[in-house]
């Protein structure tokens, strides 16, 4: 928790609420968005069948290496 608490500071993201229950982060780093949607499309893809367990820790251990968003 402490590492967020940091992360606050330094990538300048809150949680979101709505009706007294977190709903997101929000974060003005550009690339903490990035890592956001990729990971929610990977459990997505993940979740349907789409990528195997293995796969899906592959891409979680070689984070950004393996990013689409990676230039």
């Amino acid at each position: 928790m402490h590492i967020i608490f940091d992360y606050e500071k330094d990538m300048k993201f809150r949680p979101l609420a709505g009706d007294g229950e977190i709903t997101g982060l929000l974060s003005n780093d550009v690339d903490f968005n990035n890592f956001l949607i990729e990971w929610n499309e990977m459990r997505k893809k993940h979740y349907n069948d789409e990528i195997t367990d293995e796969e899906f820790e592959d891409w979680k251990l070689s984070y950004p290496k393996k990013s689409r968003f990676l230039k």
